[in-house]
Parts: structure tokens; C-alpha cells; sequence
């Protein structure tokens, strides 16, 4: 299963410009790329650019509880902004008193929320309510057999992780073990082997979140923003000389010969 899953993410990391690889080298026929060299490509392509018109609306982790430091909460949703290229945000936040509807939901500056509480009087560990737009992670529940604090916080990872994917519109994934999985008990939760959303979920979110109002940053060299026509004016002498190739005018016309083989 693990190896599976390793390689649908690799496939779905190739497919990003700014691949996390060690240095220049072919082995086994596998070539890998410094980022000092990644880097020269993109400046030599103009630098990167966020397509207008995408990136809209925000996704908002709003960490409430204090059990565990946001710190040590982030890495799946860090795995989430790079990999959904989705407006993913995330605070520390005092306990709010709007209500949580789809109003209160944009009150608090977002189009989709999840909320990380510590409530003891909520016996579940996560609510959903996609109608309105939000989620809620409750620590007190994951704490209730008194883990240690690196057990909580793995729970609470998995749990955040499983908040954005039945909210997000991941509700199964086709591999085992994973945040997206049939999960009823903290057993079965601390039986999951990984804290991030599976990769076979990626493109479901960025489809269905978007009938919320958010929407993937599309993102891209000065040069592909060029050949596609949506770049802006250059401000550069690197975009300038793209610019210039891309939007050059011929300057000599096209001839057309008669050929009497084809009589035409």
C-alpha cells in the first residue's frame, strides 16, 4: 500500500516547478536537480508569477485550544497549501461568539472553516457541517485516556487532516491507514501510519472546494505566463527579452506559391 501511494505523490511532486531535489545527478535514470540550479531556471524564465483571478477565497484554520502549540499542528497543513496550491490560512485565536453558520463563517474572514477547540463538554472528537461551511476539532475528546503530549498531538494532526478532507470533499481514499479511512475510535485513529491527507484526494479538493468560492492558485514562470498570454507587462530586462520574443512581429510576409500538381 505504502508504495503505492509514494508513487502516485511522487507523481503528483514532478508535476510542480519547484521540485524538492537533492543535486544535479542521473541515477539509476532518475534525474534530480539542485535548488541553487532550480532556481537559476526559474529566474532565467522570468521568475514565478500567481495567475489573476485565482487563489480566491480562504480556507482558515482557526486553532482554539492550547494543549498543543499550533507549531507542532502545522506540517499537514503546510502539506496542504503546497500540494492543493489551495488559499489555505492558519492562527492561534481566542474562542470566538459568532455562531457557526455560513454567515459567521465569512465573519471570521473565511469561505471555509475549521476550528480547533478544546471543549469538554462535546463528546466528539470532529463535527462537520459542509451546508455551512465548517468543521470543528475537538482535543478534549482526543484527550480523554490522558496521552502523552506527543500522542495527543499526533491525534490532533490526523484529526485536523480528517476535518479538511470530509469538508474539502476527500471523504475515502484508496489507500489504507491514512486520515481519509473509516475511523470510529481512538484506536483506530492511532492505528493511521501518516498525519497528511492522501495524495489521491489532491485534485477532489481543488474541484470541489470551488463551489465555496475558493479557487487554486495557478502558478508559473514570467515564460509560460507569456506563451499562454496572461503574463503582464515585464518590469525586468530578463522579462523584457521574453516579452519581446513572445510578442514579436514578423516582419516579413508570408508567401504563398501556386502549385499546379494540386491546382491549387
Amino acid at each position: 500500500m505504502k508504495q503505492n501511494f509514494i508513487s502516485t505523490l511522487v507523481a503528483l511532486i514532478a508535476s510542480t516547478v519547484m521540485a524538492e531535489t537533492a543535486q544535479m545527478s542521473q541515477t539509476n535514470n532518475v534525474v534530480t536537480i539542485s535548488t541553487a540550479k532550480m532556481e537559476a531556471i526559474i529566474e532565467n524564465a522570468g521568475g514565478m508569477l500567481d495567475k489573476p483571478g485565482t487563489g480566491l477565497g480562504v480556507i482558515l484554520f482557526r486553532n482554539e485550544q492550547r494543549r498543543i502549540p499550533l507549531a507542532d499542528l502545522v506540517a499537514p497543513i503546510e502539506y496542504l497549501k503546497k500540494y492543493t496550491k489551495l488559499p489555505i490560512k492558519y492562527c492561534d485565536a481566542e474562542p470566538s461568539s459568532e455562531p457557526l453558520t455560513r454567515d459567521g463563517v465569512r465573519k471570521l474572514g473565511a469561505n471555509m472553516l475549521i476550528v480547533i477547540k478544546d471543549d469538554s463538554a462535546s463528546p466528539s472528537p470532529l463535527l462537520v457541517a459542509p451546508d455551512d461551511a465548517w468543521a470543528v476539532v475537538n482535543v478534549a475528546t482526543l484527550a480523554k485516556d490522558n496521552p502523552p503530549n506527543g500522542k495527543l498531538a499526533s491525534r490532533l494532526r490526523k484529526e485536523v487532516s480528517r476535518a479538511f478532507s470530509f469538508l474539502c470533499g476527500g471523504v475515502n481514499s484508496q489507500y489504507e491507514r491514512t486520515p481519509a479511512n473509516y475511523c470510529s475510535s481512538l484506536r483506530d485513529l492511532d492505528r493511521i501510519d501518516m498525519d497528511e491527507v492522501p495524495a489521491d484526494l489532491i485534485m477532489r479538493f481543488k474541484t470541489y472546494v470551488q463551489g465555496y468560492g475558493v479557487t487554486p492558485y495557478i502558478r508559473a514562470t514570467y515564460k509560460s505566463a507569456c506563451k499562454h498570454g496572461w503574463a503582464p507587462a515585464p518590469t525586468n530586462d530578463v522579462q523584457k527579452a521574453i516579452w519581446d520574443k513572445y510578442h514579436e512581429i514578423p516582419t516579413g510576409g508570408i508567401e504563398i506559391k501556386f502549385d499546379p500538381a494540386k491546382g491549387e
